[in-house]
């Protein structure tokens, strides 16, 4: 991972950077057969492609309240993750949040012939995520 980062005024700090993993798939349709990897298979290694790219933003809106957000792109298929969040800072040690993770890419096909892993043919990598929404509460003591 290869990167920089930048305060662009007292209340916005954003990053770049650049993730390669020679333990990912080349190809969407190779991505079923990277969980033979033992670096995969025992979970040190999540990513099934091999170039990332992932812009991040933090904006202070007051000084209570922050807005961030992060994509994780996946270069070779075009895919990606985003999860922006809203931050509330309800008093010294304690934190509201809520936000999202937003999946955008082309979904699995069903493949209609035997011998293969899964059913399912993967045409991208974050295209078979779900969008999931949160909210968090957080004390520190």
């Amino acid at each position: 991972t290869i990167g920089v980062d930048y305060n662009f005024s007292s209340r916005t700090y954003g990053f770049l950077e650049y993730h390669f993993s020679s333990a990912g798939a080349a190809q969407p349709g190779d991505y079923p057969d990277i969980f033979e990897n033992p670096a995969i298979a025992r979970g040190g290694i999540y990513l099934m492609g091999r170039h990332y790219l992932i812009p991040a933003i933090n904006y202070q809106i007051t000084p209570l309240i922050i807005a961030s957000g992060q994509i994780l792109t996946n270069l070779a298929d075009g895919s990606l993750f985003a999860a922006p969040q809203l931050e509330y800072n309800i008093a010294e040690n304690i934190y509201l949040v809520a936000g999202v993770y937003w999946s955008l890419g082309r979904r699995p096909e069903l493949r209609l012939d035997e011998g293969y892993f899964s059913p399912m043919a993967p045409r991208s990598e974050f295209g078979s995520y779900p969008d999931l929404y949160y909210t968090s509460f957080r004390i520190y003591f």
